[in-house]
């Protein structure tokens, strides 16, 4: 089987993986990442040379998966890149009929055997074609007992587990049954457990979700601090969550969500606001200084009429003096 592995190798550099990657990310890259792409890319182009014997031409192949995928993921969105959301998208795209979102169990059923071959191949490149061929049994019997996506996840979270667990029912013959049963039977009880912590975690999640929406940011503080470290990634998607749940009849809530702690002040707006601030007293100061000027202006002009009133007076209290004196003497 080291001849698989060097063929493996080389059909992820190849061109033909290239092109496939390209095509998929052109058509898909508001559905899938780059990464999902990349390593569904990966096991088309694998099952292509080795279970088609690169028949027909990767070309006319790739266009059928194409189609298949346009047609199961729609407007739908797939960030989450673990082993078994891809092998439901590589069971989708070889499939020979279209699939819909909820026939995804049918056709991961139906290509129980090219899933196993592709799985075995992905993680176990460099095993003999014995093992290869004991393997396939087991882990087809071991699905019939779990379904093919336990299968995948357990898998791909632990395949030199798995590995050692097939060469030992590989020896025990006479005990295999037994041991695929109780195989099947552990892998389950691991996956439930998974299940179970990511339903937790879930659960925090909304519960942290809901009291910020519900007493906003600062009301929902002594909560993230009870929840602990589980309730910290939350509070990193509460924004988007929040803002989706806002009313557009409450802007004002939605601009808040936006930036609840308003704008901090950089040191060029501080800067800018001084120098605004010293033209604004400059100003007042000019126009303090006008008022000033004109009051002095008009008490300037208000005192030669007065002189000059004095002095009218003072001549003519003169001349009647003067007529007073000559008339007397």
């Amino acid at each position: 089987m080291s001849s698989i592995k060097n063929n493996i190798t080389n059909l992820q550099n190849s061109k033909e993986k290239k092109y496939v990657w390209q095509i998929l990310n052109n058509n898909f890259m508001d559905n899938i990442t780059n990464d999902i792409s990349s390593k569904l890319a990966n096991l088309i182009i694998i099952d292509h040379f080795h279970r088609m014997n690169s028949t027909p031409s990767i070309v006319v192949h790739l266009q059928k998966c194409v189609d298949n995928l346009s047609s199961y993921l729609k407007h739908r969105v797939i960030e989450e890149g673990d082993f078994s959301s891809i092998m439901t998208l590589f069971a989708v795209a070889i499939s020979d009929n279209k699939v819909d979102e909820d026939e995804e169990e049918r056709v991961l059923f139906e290509s129980q055997d090219i899933i196993i071959d592709s799985l075995i191949t992905a993680h176990y490149p460099d095993i003999d074609q014995d093992l290869f061929s004991q393997m396939r049994v087991i882990f087809a019997d071991i699905a019939n007992f779990l379904g093919p996506v336990k299968l995948i996840d357990s898998v791909a979270q632990n395949p030199t587990l798995l590995k050692h667990k097939v060469q030992m029912m590989v020896k025990e013959k006479g005990q295999r049954q037994e041991m695929i049963h109780n195989t099947a039977q552990e892998l389950n009880q691991q996956i439930n457990i998974k299940n179970l912590k990511s339903l937790k975690r879930n659960r925090t999640s909304n519960i942290a979700v809901k009291a910020v929406l519900s007493f906003g940011v600062i009301g929902a503080v002594p909560l993230f601090l009870t929840l602990g470290s589980l309730a910290i990634p939350t509070m990193f998607v509460v924004p988007p969550i929040a803002l989706s749940y806002a009313s557009d009849s409450f802007p004002k809530f939605k601009s808040w969500l936006k930036n609840p702690f308003g704008n901090i002040p950089t040191s060029e707006d501080i800067s800018l606001t001084k120098v605004q601030n010293s033209q604004e007293v400059g100003m007042h100061y000019s126009k303090a200084r006008s008022s000033v000027e004109r009051k002095e202006a008009s008490v300037t002009i208000d005192s030669p009429s007065r002189n000059i009133k004095k002095d009218r007076v003072s001549l003519t209290g003169k001349k009647k003096s003067d007529k007073v004196s000559k008339s007397l003497f």
